[in-house]
């Protein structure tokens, strides 16, 4: 392939991406980037310019990567080589965000997902130079389509080489749970890798809503998570009947059989769920965790029933999207105001303050966030956009770092996903060592939250009169 020129601001994705997390991190915050010499920038504070020495600190221990040759200031630079446009909502996707070597696997083989990759490396021997080697019948449009989506990410490589692998061999497969690796020997997931990509523009701007999504069912329904659990506490026939569709978070392969005799349940059972269109499978973990061969039937009888990481992932995104057009609408005419609490919060000695702070923005945050970790992330990485961090002030340090961290992290993704479904999510209880165990607590925290935030209070203390006047018939009756 010809030499590639190397622009002077190559390599900026990752300051335009970090100026954008500063922006988010204090909300109403306006700045200019400043590109003064390659590979050296400047972000300029509009206001807020007296809270610069915090900002820094925060800006270097919290925010920027490490390597990165960028400093904020208060004026304007005297002399520079261009001022860098920032990132908005809307902005180029995946642009600038943080790869670790398996999340830059990840990225490559989710977004062409027919192309077979062998091998992706970086070469520090002349410049940076990334090098990827994909399977042999690879045509060089593709691979030319490869190297150009690489440059729009605008990360610090020299060059992209794209090569042919020499020698067949299995394709690249990036196994960690916490990313999500579309694997290409499962057509579901190559599929939600396919509509990720297409279509997360639209999923952000609000063009194509979670009505919208193949996998969205209308009626009435509830999301129950089976992955690791035998539950003797829900009947799924009895969810069946209740329900117009249940979501399941389907049982992991090692626990399907558990989970069949505890329902008694068999897999033609689960099928015939499928074709009345009652049954729909998400899958949270790495497809191949799963019965390939079950999952395979469902697919093969109603397409839509079977959702992998980057399907669940959209449906987040339409979630995250529309709680934010909705919060926003709460502040129409006073988003000033808004900007302006936060601020003083966000720079308060008082850690309550701050926590308020954070209170009062995360649906504006989350979007953004969500949009930058889901381009790698799995569906876990949910509950890492910051929701958990509302709830640490009602709990002692030490017992949030101890337990309770602990359990938002590994129980945090279900109640998003039945709140994204608008269904009814019933926790989990178990007692299988004789000690009970449940994800009820963090459950109901996370949907008083959620519905915090998504109905004003106005509707809020309707519906708690109504059920006051329910409570007070019954007891009348009584």
């Amino acid at each position: 392939m010809k030499e590639r020129t190397i622009p002077a601001d190559y390599g900026c994705g990752s300051i335009k991406r970090a100026d954008q997390r500063l922006r988010l991190r204090y909300y109403g915050l306006k700045t200019k980037i400043f590109l003064l010499e390659p590979r050296h920038y400047l972000i300029q504070l509009l206001n807020c310019q007296e809270q610069l020495k915090q900002l820094q600190q925060v800006f270097d221990n919290e925010i920027r990567m490490t390597g990165d040759w960028v400093t904020l200031a208060v004026e304007p630079p005297a002399q520079y080589l261009a001022e860098i446009p920032p990132l908005e909502d809307s902005s180029t996707f995946g642009e600038g965000i943080f790869l670790t070597a398996d999340m830059l696997k990840t990225l490559l083989i989710s977004r062409f997902p027919r192309i077979p990759f062998h091998s992706v490396t970086v070469d520090h021997a002349k410049g940076v130079t990334l090098r990827v080697t994909v399977a042999a019948d690879t045509t060089s449009e593709q691979r030319q389509e490869i190297e150009t989506y690489v440059h729009s990410l605008h990360l610090p490589y020299h060059q992209v080489q794209v090569n042919l692998a020499a020698q067949p061999a299995p394709p690249m497969y990036v196994g960690e749970v916490t990313l999500s690796c579309t694997d290409p020997t499962k057509p579901y997931s190559v599929r939600d890798a396919e509509f990720w990509f297409d279509w997360a523009p639209a999923l952000y701007d609000g063009t194509v809503t979670k009505e919208q999504l193949p996998w969205f069912r209308p009626g009435t329904k509830c999301y129950l998570n089976a992955s690791v659990w035998s539950k003797s506490d829900f009947n799924l026939r009895s969810n069946l009947m209740l329900y117009d569709t249940v979501y399941l978070s389907f049982p992991l392969e090692d626990h399907l059989e558990k989970f069949l005799a505890a329902q008694h349940l068999t897999r033609q059972d689960l099928e015939i769920m499928v074709e009345q269109g009652k049954l729909v499978a998400f899958l949270p973990n790495n497809e191949n965790r799963y019965d390939s061969q079950l999952l395979q039937r469902f697919y093969d009888i109603q397409a839509s029933a079977v959702v992998s990481k980057r399907g669940i992932n959209a449906l987040l995104a339409t979630y995250y999207t529309e709680l934010e057009r909705t919060y926003s609408g709460f502040w129409q005419g006073n988003e000033q105001l808004l900007k302006e609490l936060h601020l003083a919060c966000a720079f308060s000695d008082d850690p309550r303050l701050r926590s308020m702070g954070n209170y009062l923005v995360w649906p504006l945050r989350v979007k953004a966030e969500s949009m930058e970790r889901f381009q790698v992330s799995s569906p876990m990485g949910a509950v890492s956009l910051g929701i958990q961090e509302l709830i640490r002030p009602i709990f002692p340090e030490e017992q949030w770092q101890k337990t309770i961290e602990f359990e938002f992290l590994v129980n945090g993704d279900s109640p998003q996903i039945a709140e994204a479904l608008q269904a009814t999510y019933f926790p989990f209880h178990v007692a299988d060592s004789g000690k009970p165990y449940s994800d009820a607590g963090v459950a109901t925290l996370m949907e008083l939250i959620l519905h915090g935030y998504r109905y004003p209070y106005e509707h809020q203390q309707r519906q708690l009169q109504t059920y006051r006047d329910c409570l007070q018939r019954q007891q009348r009756e009584i």
